[in-house]
């Protein structure tokens, strides 16, 4: 589901290009809050999906397949993530991250 050759940029400046770098990524992120004692996982606060169409510019990558804006709280920040999906696969993804949670 993931594509080789794409760009998947975290919030901390990593970028992965390969399914298994970001997959790999996510495992040692996974690991590090277990050493910590830390609660693993988000509450979703929104997510939307969007057809980008339009530009006439071949070289803006961004018009194929579908894009997802999503947020996520968790117990160290808010996260705002883009997803490019291309004939079911993710091409791009990116990953902010704000020091603040919301309040419920």
């Amino acid at each position: 589901m993931i594509q080789d050759g794409g760009m998947f940029v975290f919030e901390d400046g990593f970028t992965a290009t390969t399914g298994q770098e970001f997959v790999d990524k996510i495992e040692l992120e996974y690991q590090e809050s277990l050493e910590k004692e830390q609660e693993w996982g988000w509450k979703t606060d929104y997510a939307f999906s969007v057809y980008p169409k339009g530009s006439e510019d071949p070289k803006a990558l961004n018009q194929e397949g579908q894009w997802v804006n999503a947020q996520f709280t968790g117990t160290d920040g808010t996260y705002i993530e883009w997803y490019q999906m291309v004939d079911g696969k993710l091409k791009m993804w990116y990953q902010t991250k704000g020091n603040f949670v919301i309040p419920e």
